[in-house]
């Protein structure tokens, strides 16, 4: 199977009895590719360390709550720098632990908490 640039292992039925399905998964997966595998692209920077909350373990203020579903401040900062994002809002609308909220206030944007059914708070920094 191949993704982009990546050659991976096929995967292999078993036999745990639910192989119908797996097998219908896998076809799912094979059409998918085939839509969408020219669109697909590894970007070697997004690697684990910088998806997940283990790259807030250098980092003061960030690693006093370990949440381990969290994502990294760095990646906030790499995707607002990849994307050229350098004012405005940033709404986050799940907030965990505030790691979108703190990353982009320190970057000069206004992050805004809203949860699906009612606003919470509002971030205010003071630049």
């Amino acid at each position: 199977m191949k993704i982009g640039d990546l050659d991976l292992p096929t995967p292999t039925l078993g036999t745990t009895g639910n192989d119908a399905a797996l097998e219908r998964i896998f076809e799912f997966d094979a059409e998918l590719e085939s839509q969408f595998g020219t669109k697909l692209k590894i970007d070697e920077k997004l690697n684990r360390t910088l998806v997940s909350f283990q790259a807030n373990k250098g980092r003061a203020f960030y690693r006093w709550f370990k949440y381990k579903e969290a994502f990294s401040a760095a990646l906030v900062e790499h995707l607002l720098d990849r994307y050229e994002v350098t004012d405005g809002v940033l709404l986050d609308p799940f907030a965990g632990i505030g790691t979108a909220l703190f990353a982009a206030g320190e970057m000069g944007l206004s992050p805004q908490e809203r949860h699906a059914k009612t606003p919470t708070r509002i971030w205010h920094w003071e630049n």
